[in-house]
Formats: structure tokens, sequence, C-alpha cells
């Protein structure tokens, strides 16, 4: 499925993946060489651990460039209505109001906001809405929650984690 992301966001991910291949998995293949020496590999914490930080950054790796390559690039999020790649602020009653960026769940690590996936009951929810509508969404105990959209707008950088 081809995800829309900005040209703001399809940077933040190259740099991550330029991080990944220049440091993060060399010095984690660097951990393993030197643990192996450390003997049974089995019993070899040192080792697994290593192994397993090394595991962890090429599946982020792989995660990240099938994301950019199935990717459709757009120059700025259409703010007229709730799609991937803007924030939300939700108004959940009362003037309890929140703002939550609409993405997948890999985002969640890259900026400072909750993250609403498209795929949940929430975000299934708000997608194509636009500001004053009231959508609804049914959680888990079957308690339906009604939330109006006060605003769609661009992730500004202050959000965005470094």
């Amino acid at each position: 499925m081809s995800r829309k992301l900005t040209r703001q966001t399809v940077d933040r991910m190259e740099a991550e993946v330029k991080h990944l291949k220049d440091v993060l998995i060399p010095t984690a293949e660097a951990e393993v060489v030197d643990s192996k020496t450390a003997g049974d590999n089995s019993e070899n914490t040192e080792f697994i651990n290593a192994y397993n930080v090394k595991q962890q950054h090429e599946a982020r790796l792989k995660t990240l460039e099938t994301t950019m390559r199935d990717a459709t690039i757009v120059d700025t999020a259409d703010l007229s209505k709730v799609d991937e790649g803007v924030v939300v602020r939700m108004d959940f009653g009362g003037g309890d109001c929140e703002d939550m960026y609409v993405s997948d769940s890999e985002a969640s690590t890259a900026v400072t906001l909750d993250v609403v996936t498209p795929e949940s009951p929430l975000g299934s929810a708000l997608i194509d809405s636009s500001v004053g509508d009231k959508v609804s969404y049914i959680l888990a105990n079957g308690t339906t929650v009604i939330v109006e959209i006060v605003d769609i707008r661009e992730l500004n950088a202050d959000e965005q984690k470094s």
C-alpha cells in the first residue's frame, strides 16, 4: 500500500537511513565481532545482546527503505481533510483538546506527539474528516467516543525528535 509522505518526512527518513548505515549498523557489527571472542556464543550474553541490537537496526533500515520505496511523495499535506502526515487537534468534549499525528506506528519514534494510525478505530474515523466534523469510534470495551475536529495542520519542526 502506498503511503502519502511529505518531503519533510522523507528527508527525516533519509537522514535516519544514513545514520543507520553509517553509524549504528557498523557499530553493532563491530560489537558482534568483538563479543565473539568471549567464548561459546550460545551462552555469551554480550554476543546475544550485540546480535539482537544489530538485527533491530537492520529491521528498522528495511522498514524505512520499504516505506520510502512504496511512498507517494506530496509537496505539502492537504490540510482540508485528515489524511496521513497531518496533525489533528481533536476536542474530546468539554474543551479537552489533544493534538495527534496521523501516520504509521513507525512515526512514534520520530515525533513528540502521540501517533494515531489510519488503521486504528480512531484513525479510520478521522480519515477524510474536516475541521468542524464530529466523528465517533468504539473503544475495546464497547464505549462510543465522539470527537470534534478542531484543527488540521502540518507537523512543526519542534514536534520532531532529532
